[in-house]
C-alpha cells in the first residue's frame, strides 16, 4: 500500500502531466492535432502513474462519451466523480465539479450529469450550487416537478443567491406557470436590478402573458 508521502508524489506527478496536456490543448498552434484516441490514451498513463487523479479519469470518460463509447465513458465519469467527491479539498469542489459538469452540458448528457451530481449530494447535501445543477438537468429532461423541487431547495440554502432566482424563474416558465415565474424573477430583480439575465426573462415573461 503506498505511502502518503507517495501517494502526494504520485497525485503531483500526475497533476504535472495534466496540466501540460491542458496546456498544449489550450495552445494548438504549437503543438500536433491530438485524435480522441490519443487523448485517451494520454489519460490512460496519467492514470497509471495516479489511478485516484481523478480529472484525467472524467477527462477520458467525456472524451469517449463523445466518441459514442457510452458504456466505459459513464463508468469513468461516475468514478471520477466518486473520486473527486472523497478526495477534493472542499474549497475547491464546486470548481472543478462546475467545469466537469459544463462539459458533459455540451454533449447534452443531462442524464449523466444528472446522475454525477447525485454523487456529489451524498456527502455534500447543502451546497446550492449542486440542487441548482439538478434542477437544470431534470428542466432539460422534462422532469418539472424534480425540476422545480431541486430549484426550490437550491434558493432555500442561499435565498439572496440572484443565479439561483433567475433559475427559479426561467423555470417555471418553460413549463408554463407564469405567476411562479414571476415571483422569483421580481424577487431575483430586488436582488441586483442590473442583472441582465433576469431583465431577459423578464421581458420574455411580459411577453408572455400578453399571449
Amino acid at each position: 500500500m503506498p505511502t502518503k508521502k507517495n501517494a502526494k508524489q504520485a497525485w503531483d506527478q500526475a497533476a504535472s502531466e495534466y496540466a501540460e496536456f491542458s496546456a498544449s490543448m489550450a495552445l494548438p498552434m504549437f503543438s500536433e492535432p491530438m485524435s480522441t484516441k490519443d487523448i485517451v490514451d494520454r489519460m490512460k498513463r496519467i492514470l497509471k502513474i495516479c489511478p485516484d487523479f481523478y480529472p484525467a479519469l472524467i477527462e477520458k470518460g467525456l472524451r469517449l462519451l463523445a466518441a459514442g463509447n457510452e458504456t466505459q465513458g459513464t463508468r469513468d465519469v461516475h468514478k471520477g466523480f466518486e473520486l473527486m467527491r472523497d478526495h477534493c479539498p472542499s474549497g475547491e469542489l464546486m470548481d472543478n465539479a462546475d467545469s466537469a459538469l459544463d462539459n458533459l452540458d455540451r454533449l447534452y448528457r443531462y442524464d449523466i450529469s444528472q446522475s454525477c451530481v447525485q454523487i456529489l449530494l451524498q456527502t455534500y447535501p447543502d451546497i446550492g450550487l449542486f440542487h441548482d445543477f439538478m434542477a437544470h438537468n431534470a428542466a432539460m429532461l422534462g422532469q418539472e416537478e424534480q425540476a422545480v423541487q431541486n430549484i426550490a431547495r437550491a434558493v432555500e440554502l442561499e435565498p439572496d443567491n440572484v443565479h439561483f432566482r433567475s433559475n427559479q424563474g426561467w423555470i417555471h416558465l418553460i413549463f408554463g406557470n407564469l405567476p411562479d415565474a414571476e415571483q422569483a424573477l421580481r424577487k431575483a430583480n430586488q436582488i441586483d436590478p442590473e442583472d441582465r439575465v433576469v431583465l431577459g426573462n423578464l421581458e420574455i415573461l411580459e411577453h408572455l402573458k400578453h399571449e
